[in-house]
């Protein structure tokens, strides 16, 4: 664990605020293959609290071993550009019980970096406008703005725009509901603890075992089975050849991937619909039509 005054990484996982169940979700982070080859940067004002010499009790290995710290508030744009915010791959915003309301305190940084990552997205179109078109903003209109970055490559767009993907954990679900317009907070997926253990009680109660099955495949290791969503291949959608016929269906999609994946025990269990940027989860759907270039599958896979 390291405590740095200034970072240049890129596509990582930024953690806002500090409390002791952070091991926890880092032993997690660390033992996924595509989390673990991210960087990962935590801000908080609360570094004295950090413990010393954590390890894993199966592999002696700290999970704070490669974690860069920015102290500071993570409503701080200073801490917020130090830790390059804007170029995360993910923000995980956590709450901090210090304060008389977490909830709301998540919320304002939520907000924080919305307005952080609009500003730092402006400045990136202006710059490359101005590289460009020897132009800048300030005598353009809006729609003379967006002329113009629109004939950008769709690579330029992708990097310019650029948004990371912005989790909070709620402590109170009454409160999730102020989370949940994207356009406004900027946050991707709300997540609240005592929720989902209730609806795993409710379920296991019903269906015997089923808390049990919920824990396996939430927990991530070389052994266990987890969930994973991917984009759903475009030659998929348009076919290989002219003569190969698209994939329409969700059941279409369930044969194609034991096809491309059957040694591997990779099992589809459902597609994302993403809808203003939320997802739209179905699982085990009947056969609707997919809409292209919008649908995830979730696989199951041994990793």
């Amino acid at each position: 664990m390291n405590i740095e005054k200034r970072l240049d990484f890129r596509d990582h996982i930024l953690i806002c605020n500090w409390n002791e169940k952070i091991p926890f979700l880092m032993d997690d982070l660390n033992s996924d293959s595509n989390t673990q080859k991210r960087a990962c940067i935590i801000i908080t004002d609360n570094v004295t609290s950090f413990p010393e010499n954590i390890t894993d009790n199966d592999n002696k290995k700290d999970p704070f071993q490669d974690t860069a710290i920015i102290p500071g508030k993570p409503c701080d744009t200073v801490a917020l550009t130090r830790a390059g915010a804007e170029d995360a791959h993910t923000i995980i915003i956590i709450p901090d019980f210090r304060h008389p309301d977490p909830d709301n305190y998540s919320l304002q940084i939520a907000l924080t970096i919305k307005d952080f990552v609009d500003e730092k997205i402006y400045r990136k179109k202006e710059k490359r406008i101005k590289e460009y078109y020897q132009k800048t903003f300030k005598n353009m209109n809006d729609k003379e703005k967006e002329e113009l970055f629109n004939k950008l490559s769709d690579k330029e767009k992708m990097e310019i725009t650029h948004r990371p993907r912005v989790l909070v954990k709620v402590v109170d679900s009454n409160n999730a509901t102020h989370f949940d317009s994207y356009t406004i907070t900027g946050i991707n997926e709300v997540v609240c603890e005592k929720e989902l253990g209730l609806r795993a009680l409710a379920l296991s109660s019903i269906n015997h075992h089923s808390a049990s099955v919920f824990n396996e495949i939430m927990t991530y290791d070389s052994n266990g089975s987890e969930l994973y969503s991917v984009f759903i291949p475009e030659t998929w959608y348009k076919g290989k050849t002219e003569n190969e016929k698209s994939i329409t269906s969700f059941p279409q999609i369930c044969k194609k991937t034991y096809e491309v994946n059957g040694n591997t025990g990779v099992i589809v269990v459902g597609y994302i619909r993403m809808e203003n940027e939320k997802a739209n989860v179905l699982i085990n759907p009947p056969a609707i039509r997919l809409k292209e270039n919008k649908i995830k599958h979730h696989e199951k896979g041994d990793r």
